[in-house]
């Protein structure tokens, strides 16, 4: 469910350390591609040095083509790390620019993520903000990493 606190926000550069997966949305439903990545990184995370582990993000990269559920995107999982390191030849890192942002924040199980989704892209829709994006971004918390089905995601639209 998507909450109506909508608000513009500024967030600083973030530099993470993860995984990503080149997958379509049905591939990733399929195949719980998005999961699997969640569940090695937090295998993993305790081997990033001078990480700032509040969480994960999901960057989820769009090319330049009409989007349907069979389009292929980039998929990253990863957290907050201060600084370079060295890393493993599975790992990636990846710098989300600083910028503005519209949050939006989905509500309840992450299971109906795909109505909040809906939700989002229709207040974009409303509000001028229709034009096809490159990138968006999710972030969940720690409550939402344990498995609390009542919890919140927020979600990340570049302006």
């Amino acid at each position: 469910m998507l909450l109506d606190d909508i608000e513009i926000v500024v967030k600083p550069e973030l530099k993470l350390v993860g995984y990503q997966a080149q997958a379509s949305l049905n591939e990733d439903i399929q195949g719980n591609i998005v999961g699997g990545l969640r569940t090695k990184l937090k295998l993993n995370a305790p081997q990033i040095s001078n990480h700032t582990y509040a969480g994960m993000y999901l960057i989820q990269i769009y090319p330049d083509v009409e989007w349907t559920p069979d389009v292929v995107f980039t998929h990253i999982v990863a957290i907050e790390a201060q600084e370079s390191q060295q890393i493993s030849d599975e790992m990636i890192t990846h710098t989300v620019p600083a910028g503005r942002f519209i949050r939006f924040i989905h509500a309840g199980s992450e299971a109906e993520i795909d109505d909040t989704y809906q939700a989002v892209n229709d207040w974009l829709a409303d509000n001028g903000y229709d034009e096809p994006r490159v990138f968006d971004m999710e972030h969940w918390t720690e409550a939402m990493l344990s498995g609390d089905t009542d919890t919140q995601i927020h979600i990340y639209v570049p302006i």
